[in-house]
């Protein structure tokens, strides 16, 4: 895939053989699949230096449901188990009275897998016996599927820090929007929306200037 900016006529995108060619160009494309993207015509160093520093990462996420918040003010977010690569969120809908907790398996763990028994005995051992009766227990598994490069994946493997933020655009007709790319809510549909706004406006912005050019 190539993306070629031309500062007067719009941009060109080649994928498949094929050409589309476009006044701009909004890219949600995973992080970890835009760095493969071959970038001509306008300065992109800057993006491609953040990009070096975006790990992908095998990640299992389970669901455990509860029918009451029995935790109280225990600590349930944050690394729990660094040796098996386990983090857990409270992921709990407190108006709907739907109460959760979302688990991130990495690395070796997520290779192998690990039974709901021994799930939820890990989690006993933080939240007490109460975390042994869920009422719902689902698993996402996002393993060696080529168009699962980003989200979680990308955002909770070891040594993926950005060493500096993803800019929003390229030049005056490339943006990059997406959850990946969102500092203020990595991710999340929250990030995938933010960016998608930010994009408009900048296009809209660049839109307003280039007609005030032309008289």
């Amino acid at each position: 895939v190539l993306f070629r900016s031309v500062k007067k006529n719009g941009v060109t995108a080649i994928a498949g053989g094929q050409s589309f060619d476009a006044q701009f160009l909004v890219s949600a494309i995973p992080l970890t699949n835009l760095k493969n993207i071959q970038i001509e015509g306008v300065e992109s160093s800057q993006l491609k230096q953040a990009l070096d520093s975006v790990r992908g990462a095998a990640v299992r996420k389970i669901i455990v449901v509860y029918d009451q918040p029995f935790w109280g003010d225990l600590p349930r977010e944050g690394i729990f188990d660094p040796p098996c690569g386990m983090e857990i969120m409270e992921n709990s809908d407190l108006e709907a009275k739907r109460y959760s907790l979302v688990v991130f398996l990495g690395g070796p763990a997520a290779d192998k897998g690990m039974s709901k028994e021994n799930m939820l005995l890990r989690l006993s051992s933080l939240l007490g016996s109460g975390a042994l009766q869920p009422i719902g227990f689902h698993e996402q598994v996002w393993l060696g599927d080529e168009h699962l490069c980003g989200g979680y994946a990308v955002n909770r493997a070891p040594g993926s820090k950005f060493s500096m933020a993803i800019p929003s655009r390229l030049g005056d007709r490339i943006f990059i929007a997406g959850s990946d790319a969102s500092r203020e809510f990595p991710s999340y549909v929250e990030g995938a929306l933010y960016g998608a706004e930010k994009a408009v406006a900048g296009i809209v912005k660049m839109q307003l200037r280039i007609d005030e050019s032309m008289g």
